[in-house]
C-alpha cells in the first residue's frame, strides 16, 4: 500500500455549504477526503481510519470543536492526528489559547483564503507521509531484526548441537580406544607379573610403553578438542613450584639416560616455597617442553631451570627455562611452531613421533594461565622456551595450610607388601566387556583379593545387596543398567555405613569424575587404570580409610 494511498483528511463542519467549500478547495490535492457534520460523527470516523488531518469547526450544535478536539487528545488511537480549526468565531486571543489548549495545531478564521487553507493541508499531509514511511521503515527494520534474530537462533542451536556432538563423538572414541588399551597395558602388565624369559620381558616393556604413548595421544587430543571448545578450565590452589619442576625432572630421568642425555633440573633460592596455581597443568607445560627437548637432544644436553622475574604486591611473575642443545629449528618454521598440528621435522624419513599437538597444548596452556611462551632456536644448536606465569603468593594462613599433592599419590610396594596388605578383601567387579574382565580379575587375585564378577549394574545391584563385599569396583557403561545409576540405587537401599564404590572406567572427560562422584562414589580411576593408584585406594578401603558419600 502507497503513502498516498493511506493520506486521509477529515473535514468536520454542521454547515454542509462550510463542506463544499473546503472540498472545493482541496479536491484536487492527493489526499481523500472524509466529512462530518457532528462532534459525535467525527469522533466515530477518526477511530476508524488512518487520518492526516482534521480540519475542525469550533461551533457546532451538541459537541463544539473543542470538546471534540479534547476527547481526540485524549484517546490513544487519535492523541497524535493534528487538528487545524477552522472557524467564523474570529481570532480572539482567548477563543485561539482554548483551541490551542484543546489540542489544535493551527487556527484558520472563515472567510478563510483557498491558498492558506490549501498550503497547510499540503504540510500536514507531507509530514503524515513522512511519518508513515518511517513507521514502515522500522516496522521492516524491525521485521529484518526479528528475521536475523530467527536465523542467528537456528545457527545458534545447530552449531551447540554439533559442538555437543563432537563432544560425545571425542568421549565415544576415547572410551572405545581406552577400552581396548586398558586390555593391552593390563594383560601384559600381568604377563610380566607372572614371569617371562628375557626376551620375551624386552617385547612387552615395548607393548606397554607403545600402548601408554597411544593413551597419551588421546589426552593430548581431549585436551586440544576442550580448548578448541572453550571448555578447558584451571584449577587454583597452593602449590610448590620447585617440587613441581623436580618431579618433572625425576620423571623424565630414564629417558634422558637412555638417550646419554646430560640432564640437569636448577630452581633458584629466590622461588617462594608456596604460590597459587595449578599444579598439573604447570607440570603439563614443563613435561610437554622438557620431554620434546630430550627427544630431540640424544648424547646431547637438557636443562630445566626456574626463577622468578618482576615481584609485585601478591603477585610474582616465574620463568621456566627448558632448553637444549637438540636438533634445533628451522628459522622459517619457528613462525609456526605454535600451531596445531605442526612437526618439527616433517620430511618422509622422520625419526621422531607424535601428533603435533603437545607445542599447541602447552601454548594454550600457558595462555589461559595468562602468561606468556618464547621460543629461540638455531638450526643444529638447539632451542630455548621461556615460560612467564603469574603466580600469586598466598599469606600467611594458606601457606601453612598448603598441599602440592592434588590427588593422593600412588604407592611404589612390592607384590608381597600388596599381598599382605590385600589379602582377603572382598571385591565385587562389575564390569561387561570379557578383556577387562579378564584383566581385572588376573590383577585383583595376584593382589591377594577375593573377586567376584558382575557382568552388568543390575547384577551388581542384586549382588551389593548381600553385603557381602568390602568395596566395589564399578565400571559406567554397562547394559541393563549402567554404573552411574546402580550406584545410585545402590546407595538408595544402604542403611548404615556406606559400602565403598570406586569408579574404574574408560570414560575421562571433563565432569565424568564429578558424575561418578555426584552419583554416590567414592573414588575414580581412569582406564588404562595405573594398578599402584588402585592399590592404594583398596589399601585405604582396607584401613577403613576411604571416604563415602553420606
Amino acid at each position: 500500500m502507497t503513502d498516498e494511498a493511506l493520506t486521509k483528511i477529515l473535514v468536520v463542519d454542521d454547515l454542509p455549504n462550510n463542506l463544499i467549500a473546503i472540498r472545493d478547495v482541496l479536491e484536487d490535492i492527493d489526499a481523500e477526503l472524509l466529512f462530518a457534520n457532528s462532534g459525535d460523527e467525527a469522533l466515530l470516523l477518526a477511530t476508524q481510519h488512518n487520518l492526516a488531518l482534521i480540519l475542525l469547526d469550533i461551533q457546532m450544535p451538541g459537541m463544539d470543536g473543542f470538546e471534540v478536539a479534547s476527547y481526540l487528545r485524549r484517546l490513544d488511537a487519535t492523541s497524535h492526528i493534528p487538528v487545524i480549526f477552522v472557524t467564523a468565531l474570529g481570532r480572539d486571543k482567548k477563543l485561539i489559547t482554548q483551541g490551542y489548549e484543546a489540542g489544535g495545531v493551527d487556527y484558520i478564521q472563515k472567510p478563510f483564503e483557498p491558498e492558506v487553507l490549501r498550503s497547510k493541508a499540503e504540510i500536514f499531509l507531507e509530514l503524515h507521509r513522512q511519518k508513515m514511511r518511517i513507521e514502515r521503515q522500522r516496522e521492516e527494520a524491525e521485521q529484518r531484526v526479528a528475521q536475523r534474530t530467527s536465523e542467528l537462533q537456528v545457527a545458534l542451536t545447530a552449531a551447540t548441537a554439533a559442538d555437543q556432538a563432537k563432544s560425545d563423538f571425542v568421549s565415544n572414541m576415547s572410551h572405545e580406544l581406552r577400552t581396548p588399551l586398558h586390555g593391552i597395558i593390563g594383560l601384559t602388565e600381568n604377563m610380566l607379573a607372572e614371569g617371562l624369559s628375557r626376551e620375551h620381558q624386552d617385547s612387552a616393556h615395548v607393548v606397554i610403553d607403545s600402548a601408554r604413548s597411544v593413551v597419551s595421544m588421546i589426552d593430548e587430543v581431549l585436551d586440544f578438542a576442550k580448548v578448541e571448545a572453550g571448555h578447558f578450565e584451571l584449577d587454583s590452589a597452593p602449590i610448590d613450584l620447585a617440587k613441581i619442576i623436580r618431579d618433572v625432572g625425576n620423571l623424565l630421568q630414564p629417558r634422558a639416560d637412555e638417550l646419554a642425555v646430560d640432564f640437569k633440573v636448577e630452581v633458584s633460592a629466590e622461588v617462594p616455597s608456596t604460590l597459587i596455581g595449578d599444579r598439573a597443568r604447570i607440570k603439563q607445560v614443563v613435561l610437554n617442553l622438557a620431554s620434546n627437548a630430550i627427544k630431540y637432544s640424544a648424547e646431547g644436553e637438557v636443562s630445566i631451570s626456574v626463577d622468578v622475574g618482576t615481584v609485585r604486591e601478591g603477585w610474582v611473575d616465574a620463568r621456566i627455562r627448558v632448553s637444549d642443545t637438540g636438533i634445533g629449528i628451522d628459522q622459517n618454521a619457528l613462525p609456526h611452531i605454535f600451531d596445531s598440528f605442526m612437526q618439527v621435522e616433517t620430511s618422509t624419513t622422520r625419526r621422531f613421533g607424535g601428533a603435533g599437538l603437545g607445542l599447541t597444548l602447552t601454548h594454550s596452556i600457558v595462555d589461559i594461565m595468562r602468561g606468556t611462551i618464547d621460543v629461540s632456536s638455531r638450526l643444529g644448536e638447539g632451542t630455548v622456551f621461556e615460560v612467564f606465569l603469574p603466580l600469586a603468593v598466598p599469606d600467611e594462613s594458606a601457606e601453612e595450610t598448603s598441599s602440592d599433592s592434588g590427588t593422593e599419590k600412588p604407592l611404589k610396594l612390592s607384590l608381597d607388601e600388596i599381598r599382605e596388605k590385600l589379602k582377603g578383601l572382598r571385591v565385587l567387579l562389575a564390569e561387561d566387556n570379557m578383556v577387562n574382565q579378564k584383566v581385572a580379575l588376573r590383577a585383583l587375585a595376584r593382589f591377594g583379593c577375593d573377586t567376584r564378577l558382575a557382568a552388568d549394574g543390575l547384577e551388581a545391584v542384586k549382588l551389593a545387596a548381600s553385603r557381602d563385599f568390602d568395596v566395589i569396583l564399578m565400571d559406567w557403561r554397562m547394559p541393563k543398567m549402567d554404573g552411574l545409576e546402580a550406584t545410585r540405587v545402590i546407595r538408595s537401599t544402604e542403611r548404615g555405613e556406606h559400602l565403598p564404590i570406586i569408579a574404574l572406567t574408560a570414560n575421562a572427560m571433563k565432569g565424568d569424575r564429578e558424575a561418578c562422584i555426584g552419583a554416590g562414589m567414592s573414588d575414580y580411576l581412569s582406564k588404562p587404570i595405573n594398578w599402584d593408584a588402585l592399590v592404594t585406594l583398596l589399601i585405604r578401603v582396607r584401613d577403613n580409610e576411604m571416604e563415602t558419600p553420606s
